[in-house]
């Protein structure tokens, strides 16, 4: 049976992804599917990748919250007609995520991967993929682009996925502008199904009322965004696999010293429940 993956965004949080696939990994439950959106698509691009959950979680630690200023950009807009799109030029992390992914493309993945991004210019969530086979049906939006790829860096397109809009400059690939993928796909259950998964274990980090009081731009903008797609993640369908959130909803999205503990309390979450996820995987 085809196993695929979703991993949502959520910051910091993301590290629970892998603890949870650490969990699955220690029951012979090996995804070949990989789908993720901003930090979600962090951990699943390693996964695909090949590197073991705690190899994966050794390199999600070096992406930290890099936030270069784009000061002549921001200086512009303020003499100029030009606007100001966002105070982060993202070049930084972009260099990061070259590094932790050492330099490859969609064509090194071992595994199908899928990383979602948004097109600014019309809204549409565009998937990026190393494979060229889709079910577009299997899709819960009548608007949306593809692109197989093989070639392209994966820096690249995680960068784009990860644009959170206001923080970071839209990422320009191939004359589109794209920001982060939560706003329009934040847990891309979806989107494996259409890579031909027969299964999906869709995993949510995000907002579900009991977040403690946030603080800063960035987890401001980062919660908003998860409290209007939440409606979205509600609507897919889960009935062909387990829906899981271990619910960490104490430790914000920034919260950099906390990396070890999010994944630690993945892996406890998913053992926790690894009847019900093997019963969903039947």
């Amino acid at each position: 049976m085809k196993i695929g993956i979703a991993f949502s965004g959520g910051g910091i949080r993301g590290a629970a992804h892998l603890g949870i696939a650490q969990a699955l990994y220690e029951n012979n439950i090996k995804p070949s599917i990989y789908t993720g959106t901003s930090s979600g698509a962090i951990a699943a691009t390693l996964l695909a990748l090949g590197y073991s959950p705690g190899k994966a979680l050794d390199k999600f630690k070096k992406v930290k919250s890099v936030i270069d200023i784009a000061y002549w950009h921001i200086i512009k807009g303020i003499f100029t007609s030009d606007k100001i799109k966002g105070i982060a030029k993202g070049n930084r992390l972009h260099k990061i995520l070259d590094d932790v992914f050492d330099g490859k493309s969609f064509c090194n993945c071992e595994d199908t991967l899928a990383i979602v991004a948004t097109a600014i210019v019309n809204g549409e969530q565009s998937v990026f993929s190393n494979s060229s086979v889709m079910y577009p049906d299997k899709i819960n939006d009548d608007h949306f682009q593809w692109h197989p790829l093989a070639e392209k860096d994966l820096s690249d397109i995680v960068r784009a996925s990860c644009s959170l809009p206001g923080v970071y400059l839209p990422y320009t690939y191939e004359d589109y502008e794209y920001v982060d993928g939560g706003i329009t796909n934040n847990l891309p259950s979806d989107i494996a199904y259409s890579l031909g998964a027969e299964r999906v274990i869709a995993i949510d980090l995000g907002y579900s009322g009991k977040t403690r009081k946030v603080g800063g731009i960035q987890e401001i903008l980062s919660q908003s965004i998860y409290i209007m797609v939440e409606s979205i993640i509600d609507d897919h369908d889960y009935s062909h696999g387990v829906y899981l959130n271990p619910e960490i909803f104490d430790i914000g999205s920034l919260e950099i010293s906390k990396v070890n503990e999010c994944f630690e309390r993945g892996y406890e979450y998913a053992i926790k429940n690894m009847g019900r996820i093997m019963k969903a995987l039947i």
